[in-house]
Formats: C-alpha cells, sequence, structure tokens
C-alpha cells in the first residue's frame, strides 16, 4: 500500500490518498492513515515534503502489507506575469541609459538584472546603463516579500548600434 505522490501549487490545499498493488479489494478491510500536515497547511513554502502512511484500521490476512511513502512536492504559483517595459526600444546602446519599469501582475515587484546569465542578480532601479557590447543581460521581475510566487524573466542582447535614424512600426 502506497502514499499517492501528489503536486500542489503553494496557496492551495490537497488530500492525501493511498493506492494499492498487488491486492483485491474484497481481501482488504478498513483503511490505512495518510498524513501530511504540509498537504492542507497552505502556507508551506514551495519545495519537497514526505507524505505518510500507517496501518490505521488496513487489515488483509492473506497478504503482508508492505507501506511506502509519497512525496509532495509544492510548486510556485503561477500568476499573471508583470510585463518588463524599456525605453527606448528595441535595444540597448552602450553608454546610453534605458527606463526600465514594471507593470502589470499580481503585488508587488522588484526588478533585478543579470549579467552573467541569471547565475547572480541585483536589484536595480531604473534607469540602467549598459555596459559592454554584445552582451546578454537577463531582466526579472520578482515578487517582494515571497518566494512561493513566479517572477518573470527577460533576456535582453545589447547589440551595437549607431546614431543612425530608427523607425520603428
Amino acid at each position: 500500500v502506497r502514499a499517492d505522490n501528489k503536486t500542489r501549487q503553494y496557496g492551495v490545499s490537497v488530500t492525501p490518498t493511498y493506492s494499492f498493488s498487488g491486492v483485491s479489494s474484497p481481501q482488504v478491510t478498513g483503511a490505512p492513515v495518510v498524513t501530511s500536515t504540509q498537504a492542507t497547511n497552505t502556507g508551506t513554502a514551495v519545495g519537497s515534503y514526505p507524505i505518510s502512511i500507517s496501518m490505521g484500521t488496513l487489515s488483509a490476512p492473506l497478504y503482508d502489507i508492505v507501506l511506502q511513502t509519497g512525496s509532495l512536492t509544492i510548486t510556485k504559483i503561477q500568476q499573471s506575469a508583470p510585463s518588463i517595459n524599456l525605453s527606448p526600444l528595441p535595444v540597448f546602446k552602450v553608454g546610453t541609459s534605458t527606463s526600465i519599469s514594471v507593470s502589470g501582475g499580481q503585488g508587488s515587484y522588484e526588478l533585478e538584472y543579470s549579467s552573467d546569465g541569471g547565475i547572480n542578480w541585483s536589484t536595480r532601479s531604473s534607469p540602467f546603463t549598459p555596459s559592454a557590447v554584445d552582451q546578454n543581460y537577463k531582466l526579472r521581475a520578482r515578487y517582494i516579500g515571497n518566494d512561493n510566487y513566479s517572477s518573470t524573466e527577460y533576456t535582453i542582447k545589447n547589440t551595437p548600434i549607431t546614431d543612425q535614424q530608427l523607425t520603428y512600426n
């Protein structure tokens, strides 16, 4: 008898369940007890947690019962994504400031940037001035105060441009 694996989003509860294998229903009476405090606690952080199982009132005289624990995976809330707005568009220009803002989404967001592919992140207030040509920058809007919410991330390439007239459609 095994506790079923479950996946849920942060802020949502789920009921632990169990399954049988190798035994037919008429030969089993009672039920095991399946527990996971994290399954019903909507404030439990994103991560993986055990789902426990015990004999409870389960009885199957013709079988040796083996109990297997399960796993609960709590995922980040996938919410309406904020937009990261850049001005001027469509490219960064070395030494020229670009205004960055966040709009939409739910709650308050902090703007962060990375110039090393997303390994290290720094908080960034507008304006942002790129420092190197042909470098990829990652920008993300991260929900303030709770890492259980998803963030929006963009990769922007700092492309060399000249001072020629740019036309936008």
